[in-house]
């Protein structure tokens, strides 16, 4: 195969990437708002990160149509590192997020276990002795196995 053929296939590529990079931008965006000011920091350095593989996505792009083949290798540098980095402050994220959820969902357990034990107090199931005999679970009960006439049917 000849090399003009793999340079329109990593255009297409990077055009490919381009594309799923601004709707991964908009989603970032609209997380952004929803985090807490805890996280938003980190969040904001996520999307920063994002927008500039964008413009890494771009000059490549630029680059590969101006025949600036000279430069290529110091863009690609540059987004894989920019790549690793992200991936670092991600997993940074992802991180503290799972402690939270964690350290939250034990103190749910905690909380649910304590309303469980206070409501077990109030509905207790202790019952006073009445007199007679009790009645082992073998045995079954005298209503339960009288036998009753055929059914009547009522119209």
């Amino acid at each position: 195969m000849n090399t003009h053929y793999f340079h329109n296939i990593s255009i297409l590529l990077v055009m490919i990437g381009l594309c799923f990079m601004i709707v991964s931008v908009k989603v970032s965006l609209k997380i952004n708002e929803t985090v807490s000011q805890a996280t938003n920091r980190k969040w904001s350095v996520i999307t920063g990160l994002m927008i500039l593989f964008l413009l890494g996505y771009s000059a490549f792009l630029y680059l590969q149509f101006q025949s600036m083949d000279q430069y290529l290798e110091l863009i690609t540098g540059i987004v894989f590192l920019g790549g690793a980095l992200f991936v670092l402050i991600v997993m940074g994220v992802i991180k503290k997020t799972l402690l939270l959820m964690n350290t939250a969902s034990r103190a749910l357990e905690n909380e649910m276990q304590e309303h469980k034990l206070l409501s077990n107090k109030d509905e207790s199931t202790d019952a006073e002795h009445r007199g007679g005999a009790a009645r082992s679970s073998d045995e079954v009960s005298v209503m339960a196995m009288e036998r009753r006439g055929c059914i009547v049917q009522l119209y």
